[in-house]
């Protein structure tokens, strides 16, 4: 803030209730100077105050009106309680939800908001560190919105961090969502904004880039292991990457780093190929239905694949139980291929209901509160109900509505059936192998009707329901119902 003279007044920052038209709490900030200073207060309000969109917060002064002065404020920001406490953080429901997930990874900035629709409009990284106030924000061409990037590379950082997954950090490599493409001839600068951008993640604070990481409050390097160069190149017609971007990328990046892993977004010849991104959208569920067994006969003599973006974009806007039992049977078939396919993320994570720009994501909000979708609650199931790892497991004669993955680990033996059809089915399960079969445990199921879907309103109109299982023996006798996802977590030695 900062006054045309010095003001004789001090300011008071005030939440107001829109309904009752009363203040509920106040604090002063501080008396103004003609230059300009920031000023920080904490506003505590009264204790069990409903929560409500119908609060405003208000700044006045004790100057009489016609004093003269003229106060500017550069930037007003109001933040509730944080995840960890962290100043510029995250909304606490917001990552809870998150963190139920137990995430591997997470890809820094995801998707199409890295590249932007215009070269112009990218992801500028260096843009988007230091104080929030001196960041200029950019227009977020790819989604429509201007973007303050308050959520700034540093952010997106701390977020991986906090939810304690490896950030998977992507760097901008000369292609836009519209066509444009940066000449060879143009295209070192990029090359060194991405040397710069990992050096910032991962230097030691000697350097350039990690000193100004150490200056924006994290001193110790982030654990980024993997490098994504690029995003969904494989919709360049112009053949660049192959020809001289992801070349240039690689060999710069190799030569700094030789301890990274390079994500390459589209099929290469010109340079090996570490891990392949690939991702999968389809309107109809059934698409990944097909897809569930995709990886189960691919050579383990080419790249590691990691299916970076993966939805059935049924339902808006978030999904149906439908689009989550296809993704389910997906994913089956990616947890059987563990030893290929490192990881896999439904995209979008997060959507404002009241301004969506996709159709389709895995967690709705509002200014208020949030929700997960039924793909979220196969997601929270599959990453709570696996062990350390993959064991054998087949269907015999059990339908083809059906897809199976199971796992060890710990005294556990888990089970995961999807039933996406529309009969119950019992089958026999056996436990070869374990002589004393399964002393108990427990089965998480989710299952409703395949058009349903969960808002604002009823969050948990489709969410799953936990029972407990008794001693089961090697061999046990299981309904699992129509329209189902079922984890089965076992104690077994």
């Amino acid at each position: 803030a900062k006054s045309s003279r010095p003001a004789s007044g001090v300011l008071t920052a005030s939440l107001i209730s829109l309904l009752e038209n009363r203040v509920l709490a106040a604090t002063p900030i501080g008396r103004v100077s003609n230059g300009w200073a920031r000023y920080t207060a904490l506003i505590t309000t009264p204790h069990r105050l409903p929560a409500t969109l119908n609060n405003r917060l208000v700044i006045t002064t004790g100057d009489p009106l016609d004093s003269g002065s003229t106060i500017w404020f550069a930037q007003v920001s109001l933040f509730p309680p944080t995840y960890d406490h962290v100043a510029n953080g995250f909304r606490v429901d917001l990552m809870q939800k998150l963190a139920a997930l137990h995430p591997g990874y997470f890809r820094i900035p995801g998707g199409n908001y890295l590249e932007g629709a215009t070269i112009a409009t990218r992801f500028d990284w260096k843009q988007t560190i230091g104080p929030v106030i001196d960041r200029p924000g950019h227009d977020n061409t790819a989604w429509g919105y201007w973007s303050q990037d308050g959520l700034g590379l540093l952010e997106w950082l701390e977020l991986a961090e906090q939810l304690h997954a490896q950030p998977v950090l992507a760097v901008y490599t000369g292609y836009s969502l519209l066509g444009e493409v940066v000449p060879r001839a143009q295209l070192q600068p990029y090359v060194q904004d991405a040397l710069d951008e990992i050096q910032y993640a991962i230097g030691p604070t000697s350097s350039y880039w990690g000193a100004q990481r150490a200056a924006d409050g994290h001193p110790a390097p982030f654990d980024v292991r993997m490098v994504e160069v690029g995003n969904e190149d494989n919709l360049d017609p112009s053949g660049s990457y192959n020809a001289y971007r992801y070349p240039a990328f690689y060999d710069a990046i190799r030569a700094a780093y030789p301890r990274l892993k390079l994500v390459a977004t589209s099929p290469v010849s010109t340079r090996p190929m570490q891990i392949l991104d690939e991702h999968f959208y389809n309107d109809d569920p059934a698409y990944f239905v097909e897809q569930a067994h995709l990886f189960d006969h691919v050579s383990r003599r080419g790249p590691k694949i990691i299916v970076g973006e993966y939805a059935a974009t049924q339902g808006s806007p978030t999904g149906t139980l439908a689009g989550a039992l296809g993704e389910a049977a997906f994913l089956t078939g990616i947890e059987r291929n563990a030893d290929l396919v490192i990881g896999a993320s439904y995209a979008p994570l997060l959507v404002n209901v009241n301004s969506p720009t996709w159709p389709t994501n895995l967690i709705g909000y509002n200014g208020l509160t949030s929700f997960g979708s039924p793909s979220y609650w196969v997601l929270r199931m599959l990453s709570s109900g696996h062990g350390q790892r993959v064991i054998g497991s087949s269907l015999s004669a059990a339908g083809s509505h059906l897809f199976e993955v199971a796992s060890h680990g710990r005294g556990r033996t888990y089970v995961v059936v999807v039933n996406d059809g529309g009969a119950a089915t019992r089958i026999a399960v056996r436990l070869n192998g374990l002589r004393g079969g399964a002393t108990g445990g427990t089965a998480t199921v989710l299952t409703g009707d395949p058009a349903a879907s969960n808002s604002l309103a009823d969050p948990g109109a489709v969410s799953p329901t936990e029972h407990g299982l008794g001693k089961l023996g090697a061999t046990f006798g299981y309904t699992f119902p129509a329209y189902s996802v079922t984890v089965l977590a076992l104690r077994t030695t």
